[in-house]
Order: structure tokens, then sequence, then C-alpha cells
């Protein structure tokens, strides 16, 4: 008998941390890059995985404030979502990064996302063309 206790004992263990799990993939991931001052921020995610999953974008700056927030937008699998700002006027710049909230997945694998950010610059004092930087960084 204390052997049948054991076995269903061990079986509900195993029920109880597989429902935690599944519950643990449906919260979702986040992910982030690096901050960076640009003038132009475009935070790119790409669906990686078999399955649709669901994904909020936000450019943050450095004191915790999001510049913009895309709503919840479901992506099937190859699809890519963007998430675009540009700081107003030209040509201020700000230091922010990107973070991508994924709902759907606990597998940090099923999503590819980057920031890609733009330095528009003019040399001050003289007539030379804007100068423009670009830089990508990876979201981890």
């Amino acid at each position: 008998m204390k052997h049948i206790r054991a076995i269903l004992v061990t079986t509900g263990l195993f029920v109880v941390a597989g429902a935690m799990g599944t519950a643990r993939a449906q919260d979702g991931i986040s992910l982030y890059t690096g901050a960076i001052e640009a003038t132009h921020f475009a935070c790119n995610a790409v669906n990686v995985s078999s399955k649709p999953l669901k994904i909020t974008i936000s450019v943050i700056d450095m004191d915790g404030n999001a510049l913009t927030v895309t709503p919840v937008t479901e992506f099937f699998p190859g699809t890519e979502v963007v998430g675009d700002f540009s700081t107003p006027p030209y040509p201020d710049d700000a230091d922010a990064y990107c973070k991508f909230q994924v709902y759907g997945t606990g597998d940090r694998g099923d999503v590819r996302a980057i920031l890609n950010a733009a330095l528009l610059r003019t040399v001050p004092g003289t007539t030379i063309s804007p100068i423009l930087l670009s830089r990508v960084l990876e979201a981890r």
C-alpha cells in the first residue's frame, strides 16, 4: 500500500510540474536590446517558431519612460513586427533601448529581435549635408 501511495504522489508531482511549465510558457518572455543614442529607433522582431505568438514592442528611454508602445499584435510564423520611434524635432536625439514582450512561448529561441538605430547629424557651422550613422543591436 505504501508503494501505491508513493507512486500516486510522484505522479501528482509530475502533473503539477507540467502544469507549472505550461503556465510559464503562456506568461511569455521579455527580450531587451542594449541602449544607444539615436534620432530614430526601429525595433524589429521575427517569429521563427512554428506557432502564432503575440508581441508588444516598447522603445524605452534611460529614465524608464516608454517613448512609444505598439499594441499587442499577433504575428504568425515567419512574419515580422516593427515598432518605430523618431525623436522630434530633428536634430534632437535620445538614449533608448527596445523591449520585446512575447506571449505564447517560454522559449527565447522562438523570436529574433533587433534594434536598428540611426543617428542623423549635421556639422555645426558648415553647409555639409547631414551625416547618417546606423547601428544594429541584437536583443537578448
